[in-house]
């Protein structure tokens, strides 16, 4: 039996550094929900086809791929990749000591502000 997936609030509640880590590690491409919600997602053993996995999973970004196992294997290696690499993450990518622009503080902003105060747009720096 899957889990359900959590809130993407819930998510940067639980795990904030990881989602600013999936942040920097989409080089951009996630918001602080997104990212929040693609963990969520990959906890509950659920695809995410948002068109960063959708690519990844298919031949190419022409070709992409909406295939279930396909698009969490996608999700998979991605967070890998975030929890592998989080230490090659400096300034503005995800350290909490960063300022305001820092893919942490988008994450602290979001969860002080339940979500109302974040980026719309996903290239947030």
């Amino acid at each position: 039996m899957q889990d359900q997936p959590r809130t993407a609030q819930e998510q940067m509640r639980r795990t904030p550094l990881l989602v600013a880590h999936l942040m920097s590690e989409s080089l951009g491409y996630f918001s602080p929900t997104a990212a929040a919600l693609a963990l969520s997602y990959h906890r509950a053993g659920l695809p995410d086809a948002c068109e960063m996995y959708s690519a990844y999973a298919g031949e190419d970004h022409e070709h992409p791929s909406f295939d279930t196992d396909k698009l969490i294997d996608a999700n998979r290696r991605t967070i890998a990749g975030a929890f592998r690499n989080r230490h090659r993450h400096f300034g503005y990518m995800s350290q909490p000591d960063q300022g305001r622009g820092s893919a942490y503080a988008l994450v602290r902003a979001s969860i002080d502000s339940d979500g109302r105060n974040e980026p719309v747009l996903a290239g947030w720096f």
